[in-house]
């Protein structure tokens, strides 16, 4: 047999040598990224739910606390958001657990979810829900009607579905994290080249393509859905009607279950920037959404209704409406999202935090004596 040459046997091994290194680099920045990722050192959602899970879990195991608070709502209430962080610094010092369960993209269906279940496990003494004006009731009219303007909108995943699905197979972090960037990048330049083609303001889409924090979904929901706004804030149309009485039901039914657990039910009520001034309304109608003069000078459309209907109930609820219009132009929304920012947040939490010590008894105990306790534990500064 005719021996190759020793010219080709050496590329022959360099080739093979290059390629196992080159193929065992890969493999190690693979396990280097994995342990980021599940170390949350690199953000992603796998992560975000492993720790709520891991939280949630922690919460249920603990005993001895001699109150307990379970939190649903969404966005705006969520684990990770400044709201619940600054909360859960004021009650330190107080024998409190706290089990939120809140996440982006709920709906009140899922508070209903979710206080069934956890409610269940948790046994708590107190249930707070948080209801956001700007969209809860579009966001249960797109999820439950058979023509949502929105694809995504009926394949919301309740966030306890996810708690239940174990732990995730290794390489499920970086492979999630792959999908979630390419198919980001993807739909942002889809989504651009649409507004570009309809009625989306070419400001909004520039800083949307620079990345600005602009919520792509709400630009979305402009398109097909340009009465969004009003529909949350006005509720003026019969399928609006029809949804505000399947949240009557559902708020309902969450007191129902709370009289048979024993637990007080307390609602706080978010407002949308819109009712509060008119610092967002150029930026809602350059995404093609609908302002009305009323949002200003009505008391609060759907304010009124769950007042009212927690005044039929004999719940406690907060309607932080007036104190955020008592502001004036002030701003508590950041300047390209309907979020809150750092001043909104903060008054936020101080409103709620004074509202549960006057209506709940969450705050009579705690564990160190009150000349001892820091500014924080003792709550926010009046």
């Amino acid at each position: 047999m005719v021996q190759p040459p020793k010219e080709k046997k050496a590329y022959m091994l360099y080739g093979v040598i290059t390629t196992m290194l080159v193929l065992f680099s890969l493999i190690f920045v693979a396990l280097c990224m994995e342990f980021l990722l599940r170390k949350g050192l690199v953000d992603n959602s796998l992560y975000q739910i492993s720790v709520f899970r891991k939280n949630i879990n922690t919460v249920l195991e603990e005993t001895g606390a001699p109150q307990k608070l379970l939190i649903v709502g969404d966005s705006f209430f969520c684990p990770s958001c400044e709201v619940d962080q600054t909360l859960k610094d004021w009650f330190e010092g107080y024998r409190v657990s706290v089990l939120n369960v809140a996440f982006s993209g709920y709906s009140p269906v899922d508070y209903y979810l979710n206080v069934k279940k956890f409610g269940r496990l948790f046994q708590p003494d107190v249930v707070l829900m948080g209801y956001y004006t700007g969209n809860d009731l579009t966001d249960l009219k797109y999820r439950l009607g058979k023509d949502s303007p929105l694809e995504s909108a009926n394949r919301l995943v309740p966030f306890h579905t996810s708690l239940e699905k174990g732990k995730y197979f290794f390489g499920q972090y970086l492979w999630e994290w792959l999908l979630t960037h390419v198919n980001s990048r993807k739909m942002k330049k889809k989504w651009i080249n649409e507004w570009r083609q309809g009625p989306v303001d070419e400001n909004i889409i520039d800083l949307y393509e620079n990345g600005a924090l602009i919520n792509p979904h709400r630009v979305n929901v402009g398109i097909v859905d340009p009465e969004h706004i009003r529909s949350n804030l006005l509720i003026h149309t019969p399928g609006d009607e029809a949804t505000w009485q399947k949240i009557d039901r559902i708020i309902r039914d969450i007191h129902g279950m709370c009289q048979e657990m024993k637990a007080q039910f307390v609602i706080v009520v978010f407002p949308n920037t819109a009712q509060v001034n008119d610092q967002h309304h150029s930026l809602y109608q350059g995404m093609n959404l609908k302002m009305d003069p009323a949002f200003l000078t009505e008391k609060g459309g759907p304010q009124q209704r769950i007042v009212g209907l927690c005044d039929e109930l004999e719940i406690d609820c907060l309607n932080m409406l007036p104190a955020y219009r008592a502001r004036g132009q002030e701003h508590l929304y950041f300047e390209t999202d309907d979020h809150m920012n750092h001043e909104g947040a903060q008054l936020a939490a101080s409103l709620i935090f004074d509202f549960l010590q006057d209506t709940t008894a969450l705050t009579t105990g705690s564990i160190v004596e009150s000349e001892q306790m820091t500014p924080q534990q003792h709550g926010p500064t009046q």
